[in-house]
């Protein structure tokens, strides 16, 4: 098939920087099946400005630029987002782009190559991901191997419903790492009523399509990096306020908060992932999603414990678990001062030995560095990619199967 037109929405909020930072490395790249929806939700005018004169001085017929219908959560509108960037463009795939993500240089046609060879599969990627959260600011680059994997709904169902999502990660279809083709779109639509429009568009999202579909693609390469933090309202939810997340929760439209959850209306690790599937699940029934594993799913809120910057909130959280049946067995373990200490003076060197060793180091060793600002460690990351492995062990639990693909 060689009509791809893949229609990349870019959903931002009082973000201008950012989202002009994440056009401006789209329109970089090379071919003509690339197009830009730029959906602008801000409620501040210096915001709305700013971007409008930057996308209209642009004269590219590639971007359009558009203001929300109103004041949306999330959901909504990466909902709409996604739905008219297929319209205006007439689109055979779309993905969601955050606005705090850029992609790397030459790397969308990687998005293309897949989306020629597979029309009709739903296809995920890994990101590297730049985070202050837990301090200090570092790079993290996702190990990977190059490959496309197929891997099946049914099994990602099943993870995900014994508390362990997280550790299926990149492979997750949270629709922001997903080149979507428009009959998936479709199919979800006509069946839910919409796309993604709930408490958290990503997990909304994710389920809905296991629950319709059975199996998708994974590139297994870091084609985007991830930054910006401090503005993140995910990374604000799961360490107890911060970044944007106020402003997440104040234009939710005034429904009952994570009732779905395994502890309803609670905000910590991943019960507003548990929210969404338990929804789907409630929607579909239980043949293609199996009930959430509670103690499997209270393990993997009190992993997050630590994430909580304050510890009177976390004391609180702590016992809050431990009511609805947590154990102490199940909490990370808390550090010796001497290894803190032997911590502190690790990175001291990390960082040290980056500085003076610069491109002469070997890329496998750089993750994990620290950096100063999102700008250095940004202009790092896209300098030094780091190397493939040969090892499956990061996607070993979401059961991948290796598809030939001819990838660029």
């Amino acid at each position: 098939m060689s009509g791809i037109v893949l229609a990349v929405a870019i959903p931002t909020r009082n973000r201008a920087d950012m989202a002009i930072t994440a056009v401006r490395h789209l329109l970089g790249q090379t071919g003509e099946a690339l197009r830009v929806f730029v959906s602008d939700n801000s409620s501040l005018e210096d915001e709305v400005r700013a971007l409008a004169e930057f996308c209209g001085e642009l004269d590219d017929p590639r971007i359009v630029y558009r203001r929300s219908p109103g004041n949306l959560h999330q959901g909504a509108h990466w909902d709409w987002a996604a739905r008219q960037a297929l319209e205006r463009f007439d689109a055979t795939h779309v993905t969601i782009h955050y606005d705090r993500k850029i992609v790397r240089p030459g790397e969308a046609a990687a998005w293309l190559a897949v989306a020629r060879q597979f029309p009709d599969k739903l296809a995920t990627y890994a990101t590297d991901f730049i985070s202050a959260d837990p301090p200090p600011l570092r790079l993290w680059q996702a190990p990977w191997t190059g490959k496309l994997y197929r891997l099946d709904t049914a099994h990602i169902a099943a993870v995900s419903a014994s508390g362990e999502a997280a550790a299926i990660g990149n492979t997750l279809p949270i629709l922001s790492n997903c080149i979507v083709p428009r009959a998936s779109v479709d199919r979800i639509v006509e069946r839910f009523g919409d796309l993604c429009d709930s408490t958290t568009a990503d997990s909304c999202f994710a389920y809905r399509f296991c629950a319709l579909h059975d199996d998708f693609l994974h590139l297994d390469r870091p084609l985007s990096i991830l930054y910006g933090s401090h503005r993140s309202a995910g990374i604000g939810y799961l360490s107890g306020g911060g970044g944007d997340f106020a402003d997440y929760q104040g234009t939710w439209r005034g429904e009952t908060w994570l009732e779905a959850g395994i502890i309803p209306g609670l905000n910590l690790g991943y019960n507003m992932l548990f929210h969404e599937y338990e929804l789907v699940r409630r929607e579909v029934g239980g043949d293609r999603l199996p009930p959430l594993d509670r103690q499997g799913c209270l393990r993997d809120l009190g992993r997050w414990l630590p994430w909580i910057r304050d510890e009177n909130e976390r004391a609180e959280l702590r016992k809050l678990l431990e009511e609805h049946g947590w154990t102490s067995d199940d909490a990370p373990a808390e550090p010796l001062p001497r290894a803190a200490l032997w911590r502190r003076a690790y990175r001291r060197l990390r960082r040290s030995a980056r500085r003076f060793l610069g491109d002469r180091m070997p890329v496998a060793q750089r993750n994990g560095f620290e950096f100063e600002s999102d700008e250095e460690a940004l202009l790092y990351a896209v300098k030094n990619p780091s190397a493939p492995t040969r090892s499956t062990a990061h996607i070993a639990l979401a059961n991948p199967l290796e598809v030939d693909a001819d990838l660029p």
